[in-house]
């Protein structure tokens, strides 16, 4: 006797949302003491058919020389997202850092 194939259960459907939103965003730079660029970006982004699904975006660098042609940077990220599916976290932060060599 052959055995019974077996089943593999549905897969659950993702809930499909429709959203009609905007996006609103803010940049800033500037050139500090020492050739010191300070850059900062801010966006929010609000959906206006599920006032509960919004997120925001923010990250700021700040990217210095060091020595002639080498330049370091430090830089933050901030991610939110209000309506996050479940077992998701909402908020996202990184720092990120870097060295640069300019070729020109």
């Amino acid at each position: 006797m052959a055995p019974e194939p077996q089943t593999v259960p549905p897969t659950p459907a993702a809930p499909s949302v429709t959203l009609f939103g905007s996006t609103f965003g803010e940049s800033y730079h500037r050139v500090l003491p020492h050739k010191i660029l300070f850059t900062e970006t801010g966006t929010y982004l609000p959906a206006w058919t599920n006032f509960s699904a919004y997120s925001a975006n923010f990250a700021a660098s700040l990217a210095m020389p060091v020595f002639k042609r080498l330049s370091a940077s430090i830089s933050t990220s901030d991610s939110y997202l209000n309506d996050a599916p479940v077992g998701t976290q909402k908020n996202s932060f990184q720092l990120i850092t870097g060295i640069t060599y300019s070729l020109h």
